[in-house]
């Protein structure tokens, strides 16, 4: 592998945070639990961490930490990504919304957990698990902050999605596209 490329000049990169963000947010597991995933690239992305801290006490930010390009068959590029997710939790209001919400989990190594158990899970006809690199949980500031590095192989190619163990092929689609891909996936998984 080779040619590393900085994420936020490439298109399919800031794509794919926007994909892994809609997953997560669609996940039932994980959205019952008051949490918000959004994708580094979102133009207001400051506003929306301080207003789910604020309300829900947590929040899910996804990066694109590095793209390697993997080589090409002639219609289709491969990528290897590196996808960070970090989700902040300010303690106090994270407590208070829990025990509003009659829950006892929820909290940023449940998320962290719950994140890699949905996109490292078992493949789908669709999308293939992403592969752990890292999972690490820390303090800042009053706050706890974990972070979830994933690998993955990603084809770009603007066809059809199409996947096998392993890889993910994340076509140039619109978000209404998207949305009905989602709705499938939700479908088969139950």
């Amino acid at each position: 592998m080779s040619e590393y490329v900085r994420p936020e000049y490439t298109p399919l990169f800031r794509e794919t945070q926007g994909i892994i963000a809609d997953y997560l947010n669609s996940d039932p597991q994980i959205s019952s639990k008051g949490i918000e995933f959004f994708p580094e690239a979102k133009l207001d992305i400051d506003f929306e961490v301080k207003k789910a801290l604020g309300q829900q006490g947590i929040v899910g930010v996804v990066n694109t930490l590095k793209g390697t390009f993997a080589g090409h068959d002639g219609c289709t590029n491969a990528w290897q990504i590196e996808a960070e997710v970090d989700v902040i939790e300010n303690p106090p209001v994270r407590r208070a919304q829990l025990k509003k919400m009659g829950l006892s989990t929820g909290t940023v190594s449940d998320i962290l957990d719950w994140i890699q158990e949905s996109l490292g899970g078992p493949s789908s006809p669709t999308f293939a698990k992403f592969n752990p690199v890292s999972q690490e949980i820390g303090q800042n500031n009053g706050l706890v902050v974990g972070r979830s590095i994933m690998r993955t192989l990603v084809l770009a190619d603007t066809s059809a999605v199409i996947s096998t163990e392993n890889q993910w092929v994340c076509p140039y689609a619109l978000r209404s596209e998207l949305s009905a891909l989602y709705e499938e996936i939700a479908d088969i998984s139950g």
